[in-house]
């Protein structure tokens, strides 16, 4: 345990948390689509744009994970949190994240998907 060097842990979370991310645009998209507001489609917009990006970034971190054989495990879930097992090869790293923790790398996620340009920005 405790065996991967950096960049592994670095592309194994960011995986995390972006594949996350992507699951909670997907789910704001469908709520926006059956809201009522008269400004929604400036919302959905966005929401799609960084479901644009996301999708090709988590493709891209997959291939490098592929390549390196890391792969992300959920472990264990508790009322305060949730475990994950980062695998490489035969060397793993266990880490707890909290419920709080867990949900602000998510929104960081979120918002930069949210702000990056697209191709036809």
């Amino acid at each position: 345990m405790g065996d991967l060097t950096r960049n592994e842990k670095k592309i194994a979370e960011r995986f995390l948390f972006l594949d996350n991310a992507i699951d909670v645009l997907e789910a704001e998209l469908k709520v926006l689509g059956n809201g009522s507001s008269k400004i929604k489609e400036l919302y959905i917009d966005k929401v799609t744009k960084g479901l644009y990006v996301g999708p090709l970034e988590r493709q891209e971190l997959t291939q490098e994970m592929r390549r390196l054989k890391i792969k992300v495990e959920h472990d264990q879930t508790t009322d305060n949190g949730f475990t994950f097992v980062f695998l490489a090869g035969k060397r793993s790293d266990s880490e707890v994240y909290y419920r709080d923790g867990l949900v602000y790398e998510i929104r960081k996620v979120m918002n930069e998907l949210l702000d990056s340009p697209t191709r036809e920005d």
